[in-house]
């Protein structure tokens, strides 16, 4: 049958660290794995700057990438607007509340979101009351640098 649509959004704000976001990458390859071999890829800190196709196992090129603070608005707004089936918000946690629910038309159920909070992240965010939050265990990324050698 049809795939779900996802869309993915990945924080890159100052308090993001590249192995984080390298982490984050390899979370959304994991959902890929599942489902459908690509997705949107979205990368935002004050403002969602990219938003493209984003297929297994590509990466970034690093000089793409933007830092800075943290607005989570214009990734929600990109939501509201496009409402893909699922959409993946990768984050430490750490921006303000956003009145998602004004960005919506009326009487519209939301759309499915899940947060994924970094080991290190803030799981009590601004934001929880829209979707379902996953916090990646400390456990996970020791793991996972263990079996790399590190």
């Amino acid at each position: 049958g049809p795939l779900p649509k996802l869309a993915t959004f990945i924080d890159t704000s100052g308090s993001i660290s590249t192995q984080e976001a390298n982490d984050f990458l390899d979370i959304i390859d994991n959902f890929l794995r599942v489902g459908h071999r690509k997705c949107y890829l979205g990368l935002w800190h004050t403002e969602l700057y990219y938003c493209k196709p984003y297929k297994l196992g590509e990466r970034l090129d690093a000089s793409k990438v933007q830092s800075g603070g943290t607005d989570l608005a214009s990734a929600l707004q990109y939501v509201a607007d496009h409402r893909p089936d699922l959409s993946v918000i990768l984050t430490d946690g750490c921006y303000s509340d956003v009145d998602f629910e004004a960005m919506l038309p009326p009487n519209t159920p939301p759309p499915s979101i899940v947060f994924i909070i970094s080991p290190d992240g803030q799981a009590d965010h601004p934001l929880q009351r829209i979707g379902l939050t996953i916090q990646i265990p400390k456990t996970a990324t020791v793991k996972q640098d263990e079996a790399l050698g590190k």
